[in-house]
């Protein structure tokens, strides 16, 4: 059986003196910080101290509001519309005017909008005259005075050799609705 022994060391004699120089450089600085000149310092607080007192302004005196009491309950609030405004302004939309057809059947080119619609030729035969108008899938569509395209209930009113003109019924913002004209252009392809 092997005991194990340790041996404490003593402090090297190296170490020893670095000890005791720092010892020594610390004493010499902390005895340099007890001789100072405070003179300046002392003449300083007592000029401070010597001096008269300044003057404080009074606080200034709190005013006193009259109270308003408002005895208007039962009047209309001036920063709202009035009911009877707003009632004479939707009664010409309200149960009447003009709207769109909701019994009408929705033909085919009523289900795009104006700008994904091209019109691409405009034929007449027997007096009759026709606008051939691409949809956005590709199929060609045959187009007369009386049917209806684009998303407003627009309605043909007349085929031009470079247009087809429509009235479409547009919300107003009300409830109502009003009449808006508008053109679909022939669109020319350079080839």
């Amino acid at each position: 059986m092997i005991t194990e022994v340790r041996v404490a060391r003593q402090p090297s004699q190296w170490f020893r003196y670095k000890v005791a120089a720092l010892v020594a450089v610390s004493v010499l600085f902390l005895g340099g910080c007890v001789d100072m000149d405070m003179g300046d310092l002392e003449r300083f607080i007592a000029d401070v101290k010597s001096r008269k007192p300044a003057q404080i302004e009074p606080l200034p005196e709190i005013k006193s509001f009259e109270s308003f009491y408002y005895h208007a309950q039962e009047l209309r609030d001036p920063f709202t519309q009035a009911i009877s405004e707003i009632a004479e302004q939707l009664a010409p939309t309200i149960g009447g005017g003009l709207q769109p057809d909701s019994d009408r059947r929705r033909e085919p080119l009523e289900s795009f909008s104006l700008q994904e619609l091209r019109m691409v030729a405009m034929m007449t035969l027997e007096d009759r005259t026709w606008a051939a108008v691409v949809a956005p899938d590709g199929t060609v569509h045959r187009l007369q005075v009386g049917n209806y395209l684009g998303r407003n209930h627009g309605h043909v009113l007349r085929i031009t050799e470079t247009s087809v003109e429509m009235t479409e019924i547009v919300p107003d913002g009300k409830g109502g609705w009003h009449e808006r004209d508008n053109v679909l252009a022939m669109v020319l392809e350079d080839r």
